[in-house]
Formats: structure tokens, sequence, C-alpha cells
């Protein structure tokens, strides 16, 4: 895994907005879906700690996939205000309108 991945990994797992932000402005090609040792996304590791501004962050990133885990995950878990942002996500909305086409 590159370094900024890692990087990119840890800052969001310990919730550093500031950074993260950093890194996906100056890395632009950042591959946000990577996963971490045990299979988890940022997004997942957003959703887990219960973070709703990185969650928003990562919301405008991620692919579709991984929204829709991070949704299941955040109501398994009952975060419902993390449920909510991201079914209220013009992102999220946009996977659920091509969903329902198919």
């Amino acid at each position: 895994m590159p370094e900024v991945e890692e990087e990119f990994l840890h800052a969001v797992e310990f919730g550093d907005v500031t950074l993260v932000k950093a890194l996906l402005e100056e890395f632009p090609n950042l591959n946000v879906d990577c996963t971490d040792a045990l299979g988890r996304t940022p997004l997942r590791l957003a959703v887990k700690n219960e973070n709703k501004e990185m969650v928003e962050i990562l919301l405008c990133h991620s692919n579709p996939e991984n929204m829709h885990e991070a949704l299941l995950q955040a109501i398994d878990s009952g975060y419902t205000n993390i449920a909510e942002v991201t079914l209220r996500h013009p992102n999220y909305l946009e996977v659920f309108k091509r969903m329902r086409r198919m």
C-alpha cells in the first residue's frame, strides 16, 4: 500500500479532518476506497467512529458500492445521524436513482 494511502487511512481513523482535506487536495488521484489490513475503507472507518463530518467529506469521493455498505453499517450500528447524512447526500441519491432504473 502506498504511504499516502496509509497516512490517509490513519487520518480518517483518528478524525483528522484537516489532514484528510489536505491529502485529498494534494493528491487528486488518491484512492479513497483503499482498505486497511482488516479490509475497512476510509468511509467505513468514519462510520465506525460516528464521525459525521468525515463521512460527509468521504461521500463526495467514494464509489457507490462503498457508500451503500457504509449506509448499511450505519443502520446496523444504530447511527441514525450518519445514515441520514448518507441517504441525503447528492452522490448517494444519484446512485439510488441509477439503481431504480435497472
